[in-house]
């Protein structure tokens, strides 16, 4: 089950579109046990297809993040994505990237180990202009890119259990 806050979470971070937060708002009932009227009512009103739609539902959903846990979203999104990545959940090398912005946001809190992963991640060979004109080249690509992330997911998931440990102190 998805928590209202997760869910918020994952539409500010880009992962749920703007359609499916909308859906998801009008299939959750629960809302009414965790919002204030006029936020709830605020959410409904969200149309995707309107001028600014998300624009607008991107600045309701901050605000309301923020009313009801403020100052949280930056350790509420690490602990939901090491627990994803621990949980085989969220790709390790896609976790490591977020965490690593995260950080470099000013969450000073999340291992370093992280900055260094995700550099490792970028050291993949550059594609060709043309992947298509260049069958073997992509193929290598790939393969390095298979073999990077497989040598780096150990690692990734190390730090993962010392992030989650830290936001338990």
């Amino acid at each position: 089950m998805t928590t209202v806050w997760g869910a918020f979470d994952r539409f500010l971070a880009g992962e749920l579109p703007l359609e499916e937060l909308v859906d998801w708002i009008a299939g959750t009932p629960a809302l009414a046990d965790v919002l204030a009227p006029d936020e709830l009512r605020r959410l409904r009103l969200i149309h995707p297809t309107a001028p600014d739609a998300f624009r607008d539902a991107t600045a309701s959903v901050a605000a309301i993040y923020e009313t009801h846990r403020p100052g949280r979203l930056p350790r509420d999104r690490a602990e939901r994505i090491a627990r994803g990545m621990l949980a085989g959940d969220i790709d390790s090398a896609a976790g490591t990237r977020a965490l690593a912005r995260l950080r470099e946001q000013g969450a000073g809190w999340i291992p370093e180990a992280f900055t260094g992963l995700a550099a490792a991640l970028d050291d993949l060979p550059e594609p060709s202009v043309d992947p298509l004109g260049d069958a073997p080249g992509f193929a290598a690509r790939v393969t390095a890119a298979l073999e990077v992330a497989r040598r780096l997911r150990p690692p990734a998931l190390v730090a993962a259990r010392r992030l989650l440990d830290r936001l338990k102190e």
